[in-house]
């Protein structure tokens, strides 16, 4: 038996992806591009997710002061 491969989209957001890969216990979710799902951009990671949120956090209180 086989399972359909769960994947994101360059288009989607990473708050989209990040309530993907958490609504599924993923930690990785592979992104291919829009209507080709056999053409593969890139792979995912939470912890890239985590990465890029505290970046932005860090840019916007730098902003702010």
């Amino acid at each position: 038996m086989s399972k359909k491969l769960l994947v994101g989209y360059a288009e989607e957001t990473l708050s989209e992806a990040l309530d993907r890969m958490t609504g599924n216990s993923i930690s990785h979710l592979p992104v291919v591009e829009l209507g080709r799902p056999d053409k593969l951009i890139g792979l995912l990671a939470v912890r890239d997710i985590v990465f890029a949120y505290d970046l932005q956090r860090k840019v916007t209180s730098t902003v702010k002061e």
